[in-house]
């Protein structure tokens, strides 16, 4: 008779547990898992629209974009980072301007600029 509280305790505390983003927070990964799909699209920043010149659509790409552009991620410090801000801000000027990012995957690029950034 203990075991049936014993194991309701353990399913409450494993569904109580904090979920870990086991992602890895790197260029090439963020770039290809949530920049491309997300942002590459064929009216915003793909090889063949570069709006504002930015293409995001592949990894060399990408490289190249923030190794030109303003809103290069600030190494080490995410509230300095425009690329943070347009992915957190609301309005006109959010991107992606279809709808937000999800929480995780912006956390994980917060991760990667506070790491330094590395390409």
């Amino acid at each position: 008779m203990r075991l049936v509280p014993v194991l309701a305790l353990a399913l409450i505390a494993s569904a109580c547990a904090a979920e870990t983003d086991e992602r890895p927070a790197e260029f090439a990964y963020i770039v290809k898992a949530i920049l491309a799909p997300s942002c590459a699209t064929a009216t915003c920043h793909s090889a063949r629209t570069q709006r504002e010149g930015v293409d995001l659509s592949s990894v060399e790409a990408a490289q190249e974009t923030f190794d030109s552009r303003p809103f290069a991620p600030q190494t080490g410090e995410p509230n300095d980072s425009e690329l943070l801000f347009i992915l957190r801000t609301s309005g006109e000027k959010r991107m992606p301007v279809d709808g937000p990012l999800p929480d995780a995957d912006i956390a994980l690029i917060e991760q990667w600029i506070i790491a330094g950034a590395p390409r």
